[in-house]
């Protein structure tokens, strides 16, 4: 084949059609806007403010009394970065369609792989990111300085000495303090082991209280697992339970939903509890949208240049930017 600007022009737009299709395919089975909060970003960096709410109503007496309380606010920056991928074809390879380092391989076949799998993973970005981030929780801190999941946050970050929630669920119980709660058949051998393990979870973020002293209201939405916990954790959310009223299950009294997720890791015996976003607050993750991503385009003009480097490449850039937002927002629930 002969390469024109006529012929670069109908490669491109195929190679957009096969991006576009693929994405429209895969974005069926995402979930991870559901549990993001999504920013649009207008700049480099975007800084998040979170307001303690550590305000009180008072009994005044007949009035004459009135306390003004300091007004605090923990902060957070995230920075947008690049991210992308490119497809470099050498004129050779095109007008023989034979890729140079994989003989036998046709070029537009490349191409055209190459295409479908880029769609695809511009479709997924986001979600790939934002289980990225949830793997380094542990040892990434949030907008209160300590780590993201952790058992030792502060109820008020801008106070020394605040009392502190976890938002990591491992190790001994201690108090109101559940520690580990497995499902897992390993170190929860029966369903009605691993109900009450996840039960106990549950009720220790609903009894969360904020700086002013009043409970969260906490609303556990999601119970989030790995390939290997599927079967337990939809036994535990379809198992019925029989009280005075008849016949009750886990999901219709918590209105708890199953996620199931290749993302985590294959063997994973630990799980993640997702409280409903509150309009406004935000949620777990920020996810900051600078620039989606775009196929570049070569114009008419730049034709001659292309012929003479006898390369051609084009380029799939976007920006965007993901932190931690509030922790009492996902919980990290252990086997151990």
């Amino acid at each position: 084949m002969k390469i024109t600007p006529t012929w670069v022009g109908t490669f491109e737009t195929g190679l957009r059609t096969l991006i576009s299709g693929s994405a429209q395919r895969i974005v069926k089975s995402l979930f991870w806007d559901k549990f993001v909060d999504i920013q649009k970003s207008d700049t480099l960096i975007e800084r998040y403010f979170f307001p303690v709410e550590a305000s009180r109503l008072r009994r005044e007496g007949q009035g004459g009394n009135k306390r003004f309380d300091d007004q605090t606010a923990a902060t957070l920056v995230i920075a947008n970065e690049n991210y992308g991928d490119g497809l470099r074809l050498k004129k050779n390879e095109i007008e023989d369609n034979v890729m140079k380092d994989m003989p036998g391989m046709p070029a537009l076949r490349f191409a055209e792989s190459w295409a479908r799998h880029t769609g695809a993973n511009v479709a997924r970005w986001p979600q790939d990111e934002m289980f990225r981030l949830l793997a380094a929780g542990e040892t990434t801190p949030g907008y209160d300085g300590v780590n993201f999941f952790s058992a030792s946050h502060p109820v008020d970050p801008t106070r020394s000495g605040s009392p502190v929630f976890a938002n990591v669920l491992t190790g001994a119980p201690s108090g109101a303090y559940p520690g580990a709660c497995p499902i897992d058949t390993t170190n929860a051998t029966t369903l009605d082991a691993a109900a009450t393990n996840f039960a106990r979870a549950v009720a220790y973020i609903q009894s969360l209280r904020g700086p002013d002293g009043h409970p969260r209201h906490l609303k556990v939405t999601h119970a989030m697992t790995g390939l290997l916990l599927q079967k337990r954790i939809l036994e535990i959310l379809d198992t019925k339970y029989l009280t005075l009223n008849g016949i009750e299950n886990v999901v219709s009294r918590y209105q708890i939903q199953p996620v199931v997720a290749a993302e985590i890791p294959a063997d994973a015996l630990y799980f993640y509890l997702w409280v409903e976003m509150i309009p406004g607050e935000g949620g777990g993750l920020i996810y900051q949208d600078r620039e989606g991503a775009v196929l570049s385009s070569y114009a008419a003009e730049s034709f001659p240049q292309l012929q003479l480097r006898k390369d051609f490449l084009w380029s799939m850039d976007g920006r965007d930017g993901m932190g931690f937002g509030h922790p009492w927002s996902v919980f990290l629930v252990k086997p151990t």
